[in-house]
């Protein structure tokens, strides 16, 4: 419970005072890089020890840096959030549902520092911002999405099914996408539990896909291809992996 307690209330803390380093990123460099790197090499690594978590990233693929890539990962928890963002090589931008803009402090930050807005209940307002996303990334931009779209409920951590927005949008984008596996999150905090616990989290990024010269029609083909290296990179780091025909998340039922 002191853990729980300590963790939470240093991540209120701590995520309140990166407004002024990420704005001056932002300020200094010119860009939203700046607030990147803040977040990536400032925020993420205190949050991860005081909450007592280990992170252990295997090596990581060559990738061109002048290549701007749409990352996609796996999403257990929580803490998958600055696990990742400190595991990867560059700053990224998130693509991040509205409901977590309209949070104090976090909210203000997601806009700060250039992350995408999606509002899943307007699709035009959805389409909009994906097509502002892929001007990002045109612009050299790299983004980091989670399409499950929200936290495994399984409790082996085993993948939920894809939401189509983030092929759409490397698609659109023409971006190769980088596959990323991340395991033990799920065993820090659960999805409707509160308790913080010590533990690892492993993190491995996959070689990435290409998507060049590839149409709306080929949406399908390479949500599979992506969904197969995930399960691969999961499992090969002791994972549950998920099921490999569940490519897409079932549709939610309207309301009568």
């Amino acid at each position: 419970m002191l853990r729980t307690t300590v963790s939470v209330g240093f991540a209120i803390l701590w995520t309140g005072l990166m407004i002024v380093p990420l704005a001056a990123g932002v300020l200094l460099t010119g860009s939203h890089d700046g607030a990147g790197w803040v977040t990536s090499h400032i925020w993420a690594p205190p949050l991860l020890w005081v909450a007592g978590v280990t992170l252990r990233v295997d090596p990581l693929p060559p990738l061109d840096p002048q290549q701007p890539y749409v990352f996609m990962s796996n999403h257990q928890g929580l803490f998958d959030i600055p696990a990742t963002v400190a595991a990867l090589p560059r700053p990224v931008r998130f693509v991040a549902k509205r409901a977590l803009a309209r949070i104090p402090v976090f909210g203000w930050e997601l806009h700060i520092a250039g992350h995408v807005i999606i509002d899943r209940e307007n699709q035009p307002r959805a389409v909009q911002s994906l097509r502002r996303a892929a001007a990002k990334i045109a612009r050299g931009a790299n983004v980091l999405i989670y399409p499950e779209g929200t936290r495994t409920e399984d409790e082996a951590g085993a993948l939920r099914g894809f939401k189509k927005g983030g092929f759409m949008l490397a698609l659109e984008a023409q971006a190769p996408i980088v596959p990323i596996a991340v395991d033990g999150s799920h065993r820090i905090r659960q999805k409707h539990g509160r308790a913080i616990r010590a533990g690892e989290i492993r993190v491995k990024v996959g070689a990435p896909i290409p998507t060049r010269g590839l149409t709306a029609a080929d949406r399908d083909a390479l949500a599979r291809r992506v969904r197969d290296a995930i399960i691969d990179l999961h499992l090969s780091i002791g994972g549950a992996g998920g099921d490999r025909e569940a490519v897409y998340a079932p549709p939610r039922a309207r309301p009568a």
